[in-house]
């Protein structure tokens, strides 16, 4: 008897699967009846998904069922988030309508060049729509993270897909850039987990979340991922209704009591390189454009005076324009720094606070232990004239803008004229703007 029970529990053992052949195991074969009925989309190449058997199709379709479609009162609407997806749509409709309306009408500038680029990366041109809840296509947000731009990056993550963030650039807030950074990202998460709902779920809360609950809980379905509440915070699960919710009223606005905006055109740009350094003022003089203009194609630019050897965006048409004109407009005055007996390029940044890389760069120098007495450099800082001026504030005006404008830190701002915060200002209100020596000697 207890050799027969031996044999027995034996032969049980060799039939279960080793672990690593699970669902949720190191080659995990996913489960493929959430995906029998999907449609595959045509011209996906096959680099994208190289490991067919192992994984389910790109699709264009981002939707996936785990009961039948039909009886749902929206289309492509998973049942078991039919109830969260009407929540948000009322909320979006009510209390979050004033936003929404902000958001919708950002959208129409980004998001044709935004699925354009989707498509090109071989993803579902819905995924663009995943900027809408994460941003509101705004591209200088912030969250209390750290995360920035449209598609709301962390740096780490940033540095990953390719951004460059440093003192010149946070290309995070470059829409194209941060784009082609987020497709890949999300190609990546999708090849992990084989599903675009846990891909966007990864995206929010982090792809170790998501798999630390895949091996918890031993399952790929989202709908029981998302049920788990140990592990999975109530914003991430609330994070694909409410995606799901803002696509529907975003493709067909009328229907939820939106109007589209008629008046809002898609971005449009050339993109030109930047020889050497120029600052914003000239290559806006070049195009015949406004710094506003400039500034609002390149959010990602952090300086009023380019990176050395950048590629910047110019209106469309404008690109030959600049290339003329340039030669003959009027650069604007940046400080020059004759160096001093003994002076290093580590104390030069140090009085002017800025970093060493930057002022290396605009004066091309390989070496900084080989300069010598008496060249004068370049320092990419703005001087005022007469060692200050005074400027009346405009209505819209923060300290950060007016910062930006002349090259200088809002703490100097505040510290000049004795203000105790940056919301301490009113239109009509004068501000003096120290000049090169109160910003070094202040």
């Amino acid at each position: 008897m207890k050799n027969t029970l031996l044999s027995l529990l034996i032969a049980i053992i060799l039939a279960t699967p080793s672990y690593a052949e699970m669902p949720f195991g190191r080659n995990r074969a996913f489960e493929y009846t959430m995906y029998s009925h999907i449609p595959y989309i045509e011209g996906i190449p096959d680099k994208v998904l190289p490991d067919t058997e192992r994984r389910p199709p790109l699709v264009s379709n981002i939707h996936e069922y785990i009961e039948s479609p039909h009886s749902s009162p929206f289309d492509d609407v998973p049942p078991f988030l039919e109830k969260r997806v009407e929540w948000f749509i009322r909320y979006f409709q009510t209390s979050g309508r004033a936003h929404f309306t902000r958001w919708l009408e950002r959208s129409y500038r980004y998001i044709p060049f935004i699925k354009k680029i989707l498509r090109e990366e071989g993803l579902p041109e819905d995924l663009a729509y995943l900027a809408l809840i994460e941003s509101g296509f705004n591209p200088h947000a912030r969250s209390p993270k750290n995360a920035v731009g449209i598609w709301q990056f962390l740096p780490s993550t940033g540095r990953r897909y390719g951004l460059r963030i440093d003192w010149w650039v946070d290309e995070r807030k470059d829409p194209e850039k941060a784009t082609r950074a987020a497709a890949r990202y999300l190609r990546a998460l999708y090849e992990r987990f084989g599903s675009w709902y846990l891909a966007m779920a990864g995206y929010n809360a982090g792809e170790g979340r998501i798999a630390r609950a895949i091996r918890k809980h031993r399952t790929l379905r989202f709908d029981k991922i998302i049920s788990k509440r140990s592990i999975i915070k109530r914003e991430t699960r609330n994070y694909i209704p409410k995606y799901i919710a803002a696509t529907l009223i975003a493709k067909d606005p009328e229907r939820y009591g939106f109007q589209r905006p008629t008046t809002i055109s898609p971005i449009a740009y050339e993109k030109v390189k930047i020889k050497g350094s120029l600052p914003l003022s000239t290559i806006a003089q070049a195009v015949g454009v406004s710094v506003k203009e400039i500034k609002r194609l390149n959010p990602h630019l952090r300086r009023w005076f380019t990176p050395p050897d950048y590629t910047i965006y110019v209106p469309r048409g404008r690109a030959q324009r600049f290339k003329e004109k340039l030669a003959g407009v009027k650069p604007e005055r940046i400080h020059l720094h004759r160096i001093r007996r003994g002076e290093t390029i580590w104390q030069i940044a140090r009085r002017y606070r800025i970093p060493v890389k930057p002022l290396l760069a605009v004066n091309n120098i390989k070496n900084p232990r080989r300069i010598r007495d008496g060249t004068v450099i370049m320092v990419p800082i703005r001087v005022a004239p007469r060692g200050g001026r005074t400027y009346i504030i405009k209505k819209g005006d923060t300290l950060w803008d007016i910062s930006r404008r002349f090259g200088i830190e809002v703490e100097d701002i505040l510290r000049w004229n004795r203000l105790p915060s940056a919301d301490m200002i009113r239109p009509g209100q004068k501000l003096y703007i120290g000049g090169i020596e109160d910003v070094h000697n202040g």
